[in-house]
């Protein structure tokens, strides 16, 4: 019997496994968006199977789960993905104003990147610059690498840049 359903779920299982590898990893939300209609090619037909034939219930909501955990899995990586990015950022962020209120100036590139945090930014592709009195802040969209946010030290504020 398992022998039986492993069968007939390799291709929801491959379609599944290969979502993951693609869209999981940060910065490649937008591929989970591009790729996650795929899923409905299985739902939809899986739907209609169990629907009208109840031999198949089975097998169909076994397909049904596997998508749904896959496309939640995403989901909630890439909402962890946002808000630990941001945080990330915002710790340069104040490292950055608490060192500019105590020495009167901006942080250079180095101190900021021999900071005990910095290499947990990293994983966030956070990237801060200072030359010639600009300070500059940036890290790209968990979502889609082309896009970023800008850090405006003046007015304290995030800007979003999409591509």
């Amino acid at each position: 019997m398992i022998r039986a359903y492993s069968t007939r779920l390799a291709g929801t299982l491959a379609a599944c496994v290969a979502i993951g590898l693609i869209g999981f990893r940060p910065q490649t939300g937008l591929f989970l968006t591009l790729l996650g209609p795929l899923l409905l090619a299985i739902i939809i037909p899986a739907l209609y199977v169990a629907w009208n034939k109840p031999q198949e219930r089975a097998v169909q909501y076994l397909k049904l789960v596997l998508c749904v955990i896959t496309l939640a899995t995403g989901i909630t990586l890439h909402v962890h993905y946002v808000q630990a990015a941001r945080s990330s950022a915002q710790d340069v962020v104040a490292f950055v104003e608490a060192f500019r209120e105590s020495h009167d100036r901006y942080p250079t590139t180095a101190e900021v990147e021999a900071a005990p945090f910095w290499s947990a930014t990293r994983l966030w592709r956070i990237g801060y610059a200072h030359a010639d009195g600009v300070v500059l802040l940036t890290y790209p969209s968990t979502n889609n690498p082309f896009d970023r946010y800008f850090y405006n030290f003046a007015q304290r504020t995030w800007k979003f840049l999409p591509a």
